[in-house]
């Protein structure tokens, strides 16, 4: 019984022989290799995007670098003339003395928007800010090379501004009051130490 159950065994377990088999071509595109494939052409287009990124960063970034060395000079106020919301367009007495008037006449909002604009005009053009029309009030806060005392009191004149002017907040007396005194020091002296003995 036993030789019988091991042959049994032997032949339940034993492997027929294998058929040959026969190459079949395999299909040059299949769902791994296209898999594969796109996988490698996204890798690339998002490191070419990043790349692109990161060479107009570091070239804005020289630009600004550039641009501190820049003398500033003034825009001629004949071609300013017709544009009177320009902050060049009048000199920062000019603005100064129309913020006053306006306030006069009970328009504080509109005598806090001039006395900014008097403001920006002489930063300009005493080299702390470069006024461009195109840049925010925050943009002449992160480029101001002024003195460096004044620029918390112009980040507080900014603040003040954009809520009164950008958040329609209403004006008062006192309001006018606050602003003009916090403008005055900056728009009595020039914003430059001057050089004894020059």
């Amino acid at each position: 019984f036993i030789d019988w159950l091991g042959a049994y065994l032997k032949k339940l377990f034993e492997r027929e022989p294998a058929e040959p088999r026969q190459e079949t071509a395999q299909p040059f595109l299949t769902g791994t290799s296209v898999a594969n494939v796109l996988v490698v052409v996204l890798v690339t287009l998002t490191l070419a995007v990043l790349g692109v990124v990161l060479l107009r960063a570091l070239n804005r970034d020289k630009r600004r670098a550039g641009a501190e060395g820049v003398q500033v000079s003034t825009v001629d106020a004949s071609t300013l003339a017709g544009d009177a919301h320009h902050a060049l367009s009048r000199p920062p007495e000019g603005w100064a003395h129309l913020a006053d008037e306006l306030a006069a006449r009970g328009a504080y909002r509109e005598a806090v928007r001039s006395l900014y604009l008097a403001l920006l005009s002489r930063l300009h053009r005493d080299g702390a800010i470069l006024y461009d029309e195109t840049l925010s009030n925050w943009d002449y806060l992160y480029q101001f090379r002024g003195r460096a005392e004044w620029k918390a009191p112009f980040r507080e004149l900014t603040r003040r501004f954009d809520f009164a002017w950008y958040g329609n907040l209403p004006v008062g007396v006192d309001g006018y009051r606050e602003f003009r005194a916090l403008t005055e020091p900056l728009l009595a002296a020039p914003s430059r130490p001057e050089v004894a003995g020059a």
